[in-house]
């Protein structure tokens, strides 16, 4: 299995909340020649998941997918450093 395709993998595994999350902590994270590529992933995903929640937010201006797929706020968990955790799945 390629790198690609592990991380793939990984990100298929996420809940959607915690998608969410980890594309959140990129908008705070150094620009690197990976990120965009697991913005994209992370995108693909959720574009898969509910494809009328994510064409709403593209259609947006909003940075986060968050209130377009998590209806409750409130249900929502916090996840830290998630996107990172990705990484270390991948290494």
């Amino acid at each position: 299995m390629t790198a690609t395709e592990k991380a793939r993998a990984l990100i298929a595994k996420r809940s959607t909340e915690d998608l969410i999350t980890d594309f959140e902590v990129t908008n705070d994270t150094a620009m690197t020649p990976e990120l965009p590529t697991v913005r994209g992933w992370i995108m693909d995903e959720l574009e898969k998941r509910d494809f009328d929640a994510f064409a709403a937010w593209i259609d947006s201006e909003d940075e986060s997918p968050r209130k377009y797929f998590i209806k409750d706020e409130d249900e929502a968990d916090d996840i830290n450093n998630a996107f990172f955790h990705i990484f270390y799945e991948i290494g």
